[in-house]
């Protein structure tokens, strides 16, 4: 309360005794005020300084508070958890932090223009949010930063860690941040840079769970090569030109690629190397050098089979032949490309938007292939519902708005054909189209599916895949569907991952599919 000679008192109030107390501080400025968990004592900031009040001791009446400590001018935060305070306002540069047991100082935790903060309720983690810095967690046991999000504009936000994982929902090459390096501060590197090794889904949720478990150093081993060992010199992607084909539905692109050099390069690594040009139509790959690439675990092995021999001009240059939507929305689409350099580092996107030249629209299509798993050929596998999920999408797909909607079910139970690798692949490959349609159309028929709706997919039309059956990962993160044929012997710690669908499988199966829109529910 201020008085109306500018003096100020503060009233306590004990809700169950009515009971009260009041602290007469005279002229004095308030920061803020904060009880503690167990609600007997009040921390007050006054004049810039941290005191403790017990209101229930009348013993303390006219007495001179004990100071903690000098805090901030301003508080916005003054929380204790019963065996720490913290103290921050949006005019400091950290979180001062104090052992109410020994009243000593602890350290200062580096998080400025604090606006709120606690601790989680029921986990030993601390939190702040800064009106600039975002919000930060640590672990309230060894005060580690466990990590930051930041928020944008439209709900979008990013999560990193301090040794650089992190978690997005921004555009591949959002220009909302980049990487700096500690030993080249002055060179900026794009978004999608280290994104094989530091993209890290669910990030803010596992890190979570794994600090209460202290597990993280498990969750979270060291990435296998560190960011800074890595060569950051990335090679120089061009998109030179786009001319119509022969066709208005078509575009010619020229793209150019060049080894990047960096004399100065702050680690020593020089040159960049030349690997995996690959060219973007609206954010979908549409092509790549070269062509079938092996995705191979081994770095010796990707660069083998992804190296990019120059021309005489320093250039490697490709021509590609794109098909292009015709709808009235995708008249100008957007080309980029990019490339990797040895260390399967990726340069920055080159970007080049095209006008198309006026064309019929085609009536667009959606395929829309629904594949449910029961009947597994080793008995212990077998699921009860996974068929009946994969028709329930069948029937609530089988009308999108604005489309001619064309239907493949492979509802593999009792009866019905098993949902094999092999048949899978085949459904595929009649969307993807080209040399293999023939050949996977003979395998389905072979099997008693009807596949006479499937046709090789345009840009123009959209695809939608649903999968309902087992899966397994493998500790090093890869994800494999387990089809009807998977094998798992019995007593073996895991399953034949020959006989399962890998993601590297799926991708390689799924890329040669020119749809403009794809959605993948698994």
């Amino acid at each position: 309360l201020t008085l109306a000679n500018d003096e100020v008192e503060i009233v306590v109030i004990n809700l169950e005794s009515a009971f009260v107390n009041i602290l007469a501080l005279g002229k004095a400025e308030v920061g803020g005020l904060a009880f503690s968990k167990d609600g007997k004592s009040l921390f007050l900031s006054v004049n810039g300084q941290i005191s403790v009040w017990h209101p229930a001791k009348m013993t303390e009446d006219g007495k001179a508070l004990p100071v903690l400590a000098n805090g901030s001018l301003a508080p916005t935060m003054l929380t204790s958890d019963g065996k720490t305070l913290a103290v921050a306002g949006m005019i400091d540069a950290g979180i001062a932090r104090y052992d109410l047991a020994t009243g000593k100082t602890l350290p200062t935790m580096d998080h400025g223009n604090v606006i709120a903060g606690g601790k989680l309720p029921g986990r030993d983690i601390f939190w702040a949010m800064s009106g600039i810095e975002g919000l930060r967690l640590w672990d309230n046991r060894s005060g580690a930063l466990l990590r930051t999000t930041y928020f944008f504009a439209d709900d979008k936000f990013m999560t990193v860690m301090p040794d650089g994982r992190y978690d997005t929902d921004l555009g591949a090459d959002a220009p909302q941040f980049r990487w700096l390096m500690p030993d080249d501060p002055w060179h900026s590197l794009g978004a999608q840079t280290f994104m094989r090794d530091f993209y890290e889904p669910q990030l803010a949720r596992r890190l979570n769970e794994c600090s209460i478990a202290n597990s993280c150093a498990t969750v979270f081993p060291p990435p296998a090569l560190p960011a800074l060992s890595r060569n950051r010199v990335l090679p120089d992607v061009r998109i030179e030109a786009v001319q119509p084909g022969e066709t208005p539905d078509q575009a010619i692109v020229t793209v150019s690629a060049a080894e990047g050099v960096e004399a100065a390069a702050a680690n020593g690594k020089t040159h960049s190397g030349l690997y995996n040009l690959r060219l973007f139509r609206d954010g979908q790959m549409v092509a790549q050098y070269p062509a079938d690439p092996a995705d191979t675990l081994t770095l010796s092995d990707w660069q083998a089979a992804n190296r990019i021999a120059a021309g005489p001009d320093g250039r490697a240059r490709q021509r590609f032949v794109v098909r292009l939507a015709t709808g009235s929305t995708a008249a100008k689409p957007v080309f980029t490309a990019y490339a990797f350099n040895e260390d399967r580092v990726k340069g920055e996107t080159a970007r080049l938007v095209y006008q198309r030249p006026a064309v019929t629209p085609v009536a667009p299509r959606a395929y829309v292939i629904a594949i449910g798993i029961d009947a597994y050929a080793q008995a212990r596998l077998r699921l009860h519902f996974s068929a009946a999920d994969a028709r329930l999408f069948d029937a609530r797909l089988a009308k999108l708005p604005g489309h001619d909607v064309h239907r493949l079910l492979l509802a593999g139970d009792a009866g019905k054909p098993a949902v094999t690798k092999s048949l899978v692949a085949a459904a595929l490959a009649l969307l993807a189209g080209g040399a293999n349609a023939d050949a996977a159309r003979h395998t389905l028929a072979a099997a008693g599916v009807d596949a006479s709706q499937l046709r090789p997919a345009t840009p123009d039309d959209l695809v939608i895949i649903t999968y309902a059956g087992h899966g397994w990962a493998a500790p090093k993160s890869e994800f494999f569907l387990v089809p009807a044929d998977g094998r798992w012997p019995e007593g073996a710690a895991g399953p034949d991952r020959s006989s399962l669908i890998s993601t590297t499988e799926l991708t390689r199966w799924i890329q040669p599919i020119d749809a403009g829109t794809m959605a993948i529910v698994i």
